[in-house]
C-alpha cells in the first residue's frame, strides 16, 4: 500500500504542468469570448446572420443596396411628393413654354423693327428669294377667278368681264390676267381695265378660220396701283 501510494505522489513538476495546462486553455476561451475589434470579417458570419437590430440606423446608403433585389412598393407615403414632382415637371414645361413664346415675341419684334428700319427703294432684286414674293407683295390686289368665255366665232373677237369679288376701283390699275393651261393656244387674249368696281375687262380673239369654244378655266390676276 506504501508502495503505491508512493507511485501516485504527485510530483512538483506535474504540479506545474497542470497548471500550465489550465491556463492555456482558459485563455483559449477568453479569446473565443472576447475578439478583437474589426476581426470579423465577411467570411467570419454566417447568411442571414446580420438582423435589423444589428444594423445602426441610418447608416446604410444606396450603394449598399441591390435595386434588382427590390419588389414593388405596395404603398408609398411619398406619392404626394409624387404628385408634386409631376407639377413641378408640368411648372418647368410652363416655363419653358413662357420662355418659348417670349422668344417667339421677341423674334417678331425684332423682325417687325427690322423690316421698319429698311428705307424705301433699298430691297433689290439680288436681295429678294426666288420664287418668294405672291401677287399681293407686286400689286395692291390679287387673285384667282374661274371665267367662262363663251364660243370665239372664227376671225372674230368678243370681250367678256369678270368679277374678281373684290370691290376694288381698279379702273386705273395695270392689269395681268392670265389662264391655266387648259386655255386654248389659238385664242389670243389681252386685259382692260372695266368700268365697274372689282371687275376685270378681257379681249379674246379667235385669228382661225372655224369657231373655238374654250372651257371655263381660272384665270390668275393681279392688279397693281399705278398711282400710290
Amino acid at each position: 500500500m506504501k508502495k503505491l501510494l508512493r507511485r501516485l505522489r504527485v510530483s512538483p513538476a506535474m504540479v506545474v504542468a497542470c497548471l500550465a495546462l489550465l491556463v492555456a486553455l482558459g485563455g483559449t476561451g477568453y479569446a473565443a469570448v472576447k475578439l478583437p475589434r474589426n476581426s470579423v470579417g465577411t467570411v467570419q458570419l454566417k447568411s442571414n446572420a446580420v438582423n435589423s437590430a444589428k444594423v445602426l440606423n441610418n447608416s446604410l446608403t444606396g450603394a449598399d443596396v441591390r435595386e434588382s433585389g427590390l419588389a414593388r412598393v405596395p404603398s408609398a407615403s411619398s406619392a404626394v411628393n409624387a404628385t408634386n414632382a409631376t407639377n413641378a415637371t408640368n411648372a418647368t414645361n410652363a416655363t419653358n413654354a413662357t420662355n418659348a413664346t417670349n422668344a417667339t415675341n421677341a423674334t417678331n419684334a425684332a423682325t417687325a423693327a427690322l423690316a421698319n428700319s429698311i428705307a424705301d427703294n433699298t430691297v433689290s432684286s439680288a436681295k429678294v428669294a426666288n420664287g418668294s414674293l405672291g401677287g399681293d407683295d407686286i400689286g395692291r390686289n390679287s387673285g384667282d377667278t374661274s371665267v367662262n368665255v363663251a364660243s370665239v366665232a372664227a376671225n372674230t373677237c368678243v370681250q367678256t368681264a369678270f368679277n374678281t369679288g373684290t370691290g376694288t376701283d381698279m379702273r386705273d390699275d395695270a392689269l395681268i390676267a392670265t389662264p391655266e393651261q387648259d386655255w386654248p393656244a389659238n385664242l389670243n387674249l389681252s386685259t382692260e381695265n372695266s368700268d365697274s368696281p372689282g371687275f376685270i375687262r378681257i379681249d379674246v380673239c379667235n385669228p382661225t378660220a372655224a369657231p373655238i369654244d374654250p372651257p371655263a378655266v381660272i384665270f390668275h390676276w393681279v392688279a397693281i396701283d399705278t398711282n400710290p
